[in-house]
């Protein structure tokens, strides 16, 4: 609603005072601002208008939904999969630094604050380059099999083995990826991996000698066997890392550093 806001002329708004430019996303906003925002609709604005701000953001909404659908009609676990190496990735790590990297609480706490656009763009280039960002299953033994030709699961990883011993992170002839749809996708697998990270963190047996196997009994709760794969991508430092919003020396004593809108 604050981009269609944003969006109206002078000679739409009574007393020709436009919208604040300041003003971005809603869930961005302090208490005052958005406070400020529903006054201004109401007082600011005629029925005729608003009505016209209201159709818009139905009209916006519709279109993201379709959109999403679209999205998740041609991402399979494979994608999600690789995506998920790509964040792992050293040769990658720059990027992601800039796009969704450490904050410190002013950067977060900024009214005008955007991701950089070219880092998720850049993401999606390396996503693209199959040729270059070669992966294998990390639950899967690199060029071994057994006797009978079978995979073999990596020691400890057989629970993971079970459901995700087919992903392939490499997979041939997938959709050209954009900038949108990874970051999308990362900020999908991010809630997801968190909220199962902090219900595994809670349980206590994450030092356990078998704690691959708790991880699954968490992560099977998603529905998203990529979710129970990411466990043999990142180590419990790296799992919590994934859902940290800003760095240790400067975040508050909330207990699990929570998930955010990357």
């Amino acid at each position: 609603i604050i981009d269609e806001l944003r969006k109206l002329t002078a000679e739409e708004i009574i007393g020709g005072k436009t919208f604040w430019k300041t003003y971005e996303k809603w869930d961005k906003l302090s208490s005052a601002r958005k406070t400020n925002t529903v006054v201004f609709m109401e007082k600011n604005l005629t029925d005729e208008v608003r009505s016209k701000v209201f159709d818009a953001v139905r009209e916006a909404l519709k279109k993201e939904a379709q959109e999403d659908k679209q999205r998740q009609a041609h991402t399979n676990k494979h994608d999600k999969c690789r995506l998920l190496h790509l964040r792992k990735d050293p040769r990658a790590a720059s990027v992601w630094a800039r796009a969704i990297g450490d904050k410190t609480r002013v950067e977060l706490d900024a009214d005008h604050h955007q991701e950089s656009a070219s880092s998720w763009t850049e993401l999606a280039n390396m996503f693209n380059d199959y040729a270059t960002y070669v992966y294998e299953n990390a639950c899967v033994y690199t060029n071994r099999s057994s006797p009978s030709s079978a995979k073999i699961a990596v020691a400890g990883m057989e629970k993971i083995f079970q459901d995700c011993h087919d992903m392939n992170p490499t997979s041939p002839n997938r959709p050209i990826r954009d900038a949108k749809w990874v970051r999308q996708t990362y900020r999908d697998l991010k809630s997801q991996i968190t909220l199962t990270f902090e219900n595994y963190h809670r349980s206590g047996q994450q030092a356990n000698e078998h704690p691959y196997d708790e991880w699954t009994k968490f992560s099977k709760r998603t529905g998203q066997d990529v979710v129970t794969y990411s466990r043999a991508l990142f180590n419990s430092d790296e799992l919590q890392a994934i859902g940290r919003t800003i760095r240790k020396d400067v975040a508050r004593d909330t207990g699990i550093l929570k998930e955010a809108s990357a």
